[in-house]
């Protein structure tokens, strides 16, 4: 789990202005995920558990690439996107696995 002030900044990035229910979901090899719910409108709200850079991974790439694919409609709407930091905040989206 990152560092509570990490999960905190990153937090203050979802939209609105309400209360924010923060519930942590299954985290990948390089992924921290939480499902985040802000004046009824849930996020997903993704952090980097590992350095991305030393793994080779593009995140300002890859960032663009969910930019157009929410745009067109086959992706869930990017609503906040630090590259630096490794921080990334789409649009929940229900579904089933």
């Amino acid at each position: 789990m990152p560092p509570d002030e990490l999960l905190t900044e990153a937090a203050r990035h979802v939209p609105g202005s309400g209360a924010l229910d923060i519930r942590p979901l299954r985290n990948g090899l390089v992924n921290e995920t939480y499902r985040v719910v802000r004046d009824g409108a849930a996020h997903a709200l993704r952090l980097a558990a590992a350095n991305p850079h030393a793994l080779g991974l593009d995140r300002v790439w890859e960032a663009r690439v969910l930019e157009r694919a929410g745009a067109a409609g086959v992706a869930p709407a990017l609503e906040y996107c630090d590259a630096a930091r490794v921080i990334l905040i789409l649009r929940w989206v229900e579904g089933r696995t």
